[in-house]
């Protein structure tokens, strides 16, 4: 009985050295909020786009700056473009450089470049968002 004990023992302190080492290594939750904060520094939001513009072309014409990991070509009801987009590329320094382009000509309209906020947090009221809401 006594062997079967201290082999128990044995168990658990590898069980508390494992999750030792996870913890210096910045395993568990942490690690994993710190990897999704490096990808919001790669959004960006472009608006005012010409209506022309297909999500294919402006692939190919921001894709140029960089590898896009994620892009959202927004349309509206009928599947037409809506004029924006939201682009994730790999890396901030891309990123930094498309934001350089606000303000250019883009096949005949000015485009608006913009850093793309992450999300805020459900059930957080904006005065934006409560604008013009109330008739009373």
């Amino acid at each position: 009985a006594a062997g079967e004990n201290a082999a128990e023992g044995r168990k658990g302190d590898a069980a508390k050295s494992s999750k030792a080492k996870s913890a210096e290594n910045g395993g568990g939750e942490s690690g994993q909020r710190g990897g999704s904060q490096k990808d919001l520094d790669g959004k960006v939001w472009v608006g005012d786009l010409p209506w022309s513009v297909d999500a294919e072309t402006f692939r190919k014409d921001f894709g140029k700056f960089g590898d896009i990991e994620k892009l959202h070509f927004a349309k509206d009801q009928w599947g037409r473009p809506a004029g924006s987009a939201h682009i994730v590329y790999k890396d901030k320094v891309t990123a930094d450089k498309v934001m350089l382009l606000d303000g250019i000509d883009y096949k005949g309209r000015t485009i608006r470049v913009r850093r793309r906020s992450p999300r805020r947090r459900s059930g957080v009221r904006t005065r934006a968002a409560t604008k013009g809401r109330r008739e009373e």
